[in-house]
């Protein structure tokens, strides 16, 4: 299927050795050598949720460079560190399975596939949509930068590559918050304001789709909208037992009899 056919329902869901558990709405099959790619990785990171397999031409060209992907922009440090591994087609033996595994380490969450371009993980699909999304733009900068020769480029310093790195991991202070009228008890506030990484960009890029009429049916941690407006707090907020109509009418019948 194209990608533009796919949709919720046409989605086949299999197990770890490629057998159809749902087979969705279509009468097509899985590729299962394709899968085995990412059913190694599930097996050797079992933190690991989602995986996408990108070969543009820009990644596929960075994949076969003997450089590989070198630190010249923020998009290329905000992945964090990149893993290699030399891609022998569809042959997924145990070694190779176990090899895979190796090569992309117990931390890493991006792995270059010689002259196949790379795959992108991530925890959530967020996180993977956010690694896939940075890789294709350090891809290109980096391409675009080729012609003036290595030898001429700037890299960016270790300790600045820390510095951007952290900043990227740290929730961003546009997220938003609880103004101090809330009633929100302080641990349902600590939970809310939970954030992941990419999940900021994913939900700008759906609120895009579901503007446009797709009802993607995603469901916002951080909606753009405030469900409930803020609540004004008012010195008195409950109302007196005794009410002053009565002197108002005592005055007003004053003014009637003189």
């Amino acid at each position: 299927m194209l990608y533009h056919e796919i949709t919720a329902s046409s989605l086949v869901k299999i197990d770890m050795q490629g057998n159809i558990v749902e087979p969705g709405t279509t009468n097509f099959a899985v590729n299962v050598s394709s899968f085995m790619l990412h059913s190694a990785i599930h097996a050797a990171r079992p933190d690991i949720k989602c995986i996408i397999h990108v070969h543009t031409p820009s990644v596929l060209a960075v994949s076969s460079l003997k450089s590989g992907l070198l630190p010249l922009c923020q998009e290329a440090i905000v992945i964090g560190e990149v893993s290699h591994h030399p891609y022998l087609g569809g042959i997924f033996e145990p070694e190779e399975r176990d090899k895979i595994g190796r090569n992309l380490g117990p931390v890493n969450k991006v792995l270059f596939l010689q002259n196949h371009g790379a795959v992108c993980c991530g925890e959530t699909v967020e996180e993977a949509f956010y690694n896939v999304y940075n890789t294709v733009l350090a891809c290109e900068t980096q391409i675009k930068l080729m012609p003036i020769g290595i030898e001429n480029l700037v890299l960016v310093s270790d300790e600045a590559r820390k510095h951007v790195y952290e900043a990227a991991r740290r929730a961003p202070d546009s997220l938003p918050k609880h103004t101090e009228s809330s009633d929100v008890a302080p641990a349902t506030l600590k939970k809310e304001r939970q954030w992941r990484i990419g999940g900021v960009e994913f939900e700008a890029l759906m609120r895009m789709l579901d503007n446009s009429g797709f009802r993607t049916g995603y469901i916002y941690r951080h909606p753009l909208v405030k469900g409930d407006p803020p609540r004004p707090r008012n010195d008195v907020e409950v109302p007196p037992a005794v009410s002053s109509l009565g002197y108002l009418l005592e005055e007003e019948e004053m003014y009637r009899t003189g």
